[in-house]
């Protein structure tokens, strides 16, 4: 991964609703966490993450 592109907002935003860890989204988008954790701080200083209803962990049956 040389220069990998960053994941799109949306992408993190339900990521992040499902209960996925920055680093998890990284490994699923193959971008670095830095840039997972960079989209993430926006969303906060943004005020959108207090707005994310963030659901119960599903597990497996």
């Amino acid at each position: 991964m040389n220069n990998p592109q960053p994941p799109h907002r949306n992408v993190v935003i339900a990521s992040l609703r499902e209960g996925l860890g920055v680093e998890d989204i990284a490994v699923i988008c193959e971008c670095r966490a830095e840039q997972v954790r960079a989209i993430a701080a926006e969303l906060r200083s943004a005020g959108i993450m207090q707005t994310i209803r963030f659901e119960p962990p599903r597990y497996a049956a």
